[in-house]
């Protein structure tokens, strides 16, 4: 597989240090060792992630600008565990061999050290009991002047003078946490040679609470090497749902950050009560000419509000409702002449999950429910577009007195709404809420959790699906996958593999493009192949591959114009192996299939190069209607294998995916 990191420095035999890692010798034996820069982890400094509570293994430290205005008195706070009875803790001088001013704060012989000169003679104060091993400690150090105090775990303060008659220290260099650049050169003045061992979680200085996160993480670390992170791990055991991240307590306890709507130790789904509401950017000029809402919901009582947009608070100008009245649901637009009023044939039953779908072209409406017969309407007078300046509500409203008359409903909703769509994006209900109020758990199956620590439970009205996270797989995700056996992978129509690498994106930019892969279908469309200059979508540069009526489809926009090149002579879509072969050259595409005929097209305009990728994407991926603008409803439901690009990077499906979702392993080709 390869390894996803930058700059790589070549240390010693097979050692390569990564993410600007330096080589370092340990020993005469000879033996080499990478020093990893804050932020990354790992022997090859491999791992990337944002340190928010550093763990010290006596070699590291993080360093932070200058201290400002603390010449005179400082206070320190800290919260720390250690894991051997002695390391520095914190330092910082005038001058780097702290020759003149400085101040340590060490763990000496389990006891704490606090040693600073102002310049005319050092003072050194010793903690009045010892630290706990393995355990949270708090200390506070002071200086005012030239008087210091220790107080360890709120016990009895330890206190002294530095000597002759200044009183102030002067700080040029920056402050070192946890180490020093060279502990060598300021032994003899910290009395210690070693950095500290062990976790800390806590670090203020006057009112300064530091955040030990590098800058590019909006921390105030200006950097550091050799520091692991203290809460490897501390989420193994917590999983959290619907859009829930664990996050870090503290430096030993996790939790659920649930989105807003959801409660609970692992954010389980939402229901309103009547007097609930989500609050969302509206809909503007988005859906001037045709307009499509999907809603999956069970409904508890025969009333309430499921959507509004409306124009203006003082009830005037265009609008949109969805609601149920007196057990009907009923679909209202106004396009600035008049309401269109559409309502289902049949109430809808209660405590029953239900799909309502409600459409409008121009001023001609569309309103089905379920399997009941659909339901047509036509708005008044001769506007056709529908712009809708206000935000959009769901479930209710924070203030029915600015919702329109004309909508006939003034009463939110009782029951659970689990899906909406716009024009076939899906709304994030909790993530994307501007606000909302009242929303409890709705009980579902996947509140039970059924697809286990590796899989995401997504309910589809009374029941659910798993998608498995890459590695694992199964109807509730419980079969662990042997990645490095998977030569061929099955994708389901909702399974994707994610590649970020510059090694593997590359290759798919600039003036020439290879793709070759063995592949069957058992579906007629899916994606295949994606990458794009945007990862949210083709806003610029994208190339395509896919299946579309079972035949072989390439689609790419080089910046001026789409091309659609089809392969019309052998269908894909029976079950069985085939060739792959995708070339594009500047402005020219060609399809081969199986070695026989060439299909050839071109893209227009004058642009010969696709712009660089940051992501490319096999066998589908997430939001695809949305990401490929339509052009694909699903994934590939069937198999690939022997993926090669540029025409010599063979791909380890698997392997040098960043992520992935529902993969299986297809069986090898023969």
């Amino acid at each position: 597989a390869i390894q996803r990191s930058f700059l790589p420095m070549k240390c010693h035999r097979n050692l390569v240090c990564l993410s600007g890692g330096e080589c370092q010798e340990l020993d005469e034996a000879g033996d080499f060792r990478c020093k990893c820069p804050l932020g990354t982890t790992g022997t090859s400094c491999e791992q990337v992630s944002s340190i928010k509570y550093p763990k010290f293994q006596g070699i590291g430290h993080i360093a932070f600008p200058a201290l400002k205005k603390a010449e005179l008195s400082f206070n320190v706070k800290m919260e720390f565990k250690p894991e051997s009875e002695t390391g520095l803790l914190l330092f910082t001088a005038d001058q780097p061999d702290a020759k003149f001013d400085f101040f340590s704060i060490s763990l000496v012989s389990s006891k704490i050290e606090f040693r600073y000169d102002c310049g005319s003679g050092m003072a050194i104060i010793k903690s009045s009991n010892v630290v706990k091993l393995n355990m949270w400690n708090m200390l506070v150090i002071n200086k005012n002047e030239q008087f210091g105090m220790i107080q360890l775990n709120n016990e009895t303060i330890a206190r002294g003078k530095s000597k002759g008659n200044f009183s102030r220290i002067n700080f040029q260099n920056n402050l070192y946490l946890g180490g020093y650049l060279n502990l060598s050169e300021v032994s003899d003045r910290i009395g210690i040679g070693k950095g500290f061992d062990g976790c800390i979680r806590l670090l203020q200085i006057n009112k300064k609470l530091y955040d030990m996160r590098k800058g590019e993480f909006v921390g105030d670390a200006l950097g550091g090497v050799d520091v692991e992170n203290c809460i490897t791990g501390i989420c193994n055991k917590l999983t959290c749902f619907n859009g829930g991240q664990c996050v870090a307590e503290n430096a030993e306890f996790p939790r659920c950050d649930c989105p807003l709507g959801t409660s609970g130790d692992q954010c389980q789904t939402s229901e309103f009560i009547g007097s609930s509401f989500l609050q969302f950017t509206g809909l503007r000029r988005n859906v001037l000419s045709f307009t499509e809402i999907e809603v999956h919901l069970k409904p508890k009582k025969n009333y309430g509000l499921i959507l509004y947009n409306g124009y203006a608070k003082d009830k005037t100008g265009d609008f949109i409702s969805l609601s149920i009245v007196d057990g009907f649901v009923e679909y209202r637009f106004d396009l600035g002449t008049g309401p269109a009023i559409l309502r289902s044939k049949y109430r809808i039953e209660l405590d029953v999950w239900h799909i309502v779908i409600a459409s409008r072209t121009g001023r001609k409406g569309y309103l089905k429910v379920d399997d009941q017969q659909l339901v047509e309407g036509m708005a008044s007078g001769a506007f056709t577009q529908l712009t809708l300046t206000l935000d959009l509500f769901v479930g209710g409203h924070r203030n029915f007195d600015e919702v329109v008359p004309a909508a006939n409903i003034n009463e939110a909703f009782y029951g659970c709404i689990q899906k909406v769509l716009i024009n076939e994006k899906p709304m994030k209900l909790l993530l994307e809420a501007i606000t909302g109020m009242n929303l409890i758990n709705c009980n579902h199956a996947c509140s039970d959790i059924p697809c286990g620590e590796y899989g995401k439970c997504t309910p589809q009205l009374s029941d659910f699906t798993c998608s498995c996270d890459l590695g694992y797989a199964g109807n509730v995700c419980e079969t662990k996958l042997d990645a490095s056996s998977i030569s061929a992978a099955s994708f389901s129509g909702n399974s994707y593999l994610l590649y970020v690498h510059p090694t593997i994106v590359q290759r798919a930019s600039g003036r020439e493009f290879m793709l070759q892969f063995k592949m069957k279908a058992s579906e007629e469309s899916g994606l295949i192949f994606w990458v794009s200059e945007e990862e949210s979508g083709p806003n610029g540069d994208y190339l395509a591959v896919g299946l579309h009526a079972g035949f072989l489809e390439m689609r790419f926009d080089l910046g001026t114009g789409d091309a659609h090149i089809v392969h019309n002579f052998t269908r894909l879509d029976d079950n069985k192996w085939h060739f792959i072969s995708i070339h594009r050259f500047e402005r020219t595409g060609f399809l081969q299939v199986d070695g026989q005929n060439i299909t050839k097209g071109f893209s227009p305009g004058e642009m010969k190069q696709l712009t660089s990728p940051g992501s490319i994407f096999l066998g589908g991926m997430e939001d695809i209607v949305q990401r490929t603008l339509k052009r694909y409803k699903s994934g590939l439901v069937g198999c690939l294998q022997n993926v090669t690009l540029g025409g010599d990077l063979g791909i380890h499906l698997v392997e040098d995916a960043l992520e992935g979702s529902n993969i299986n392993s297809c069986g090898v080709y023969s």
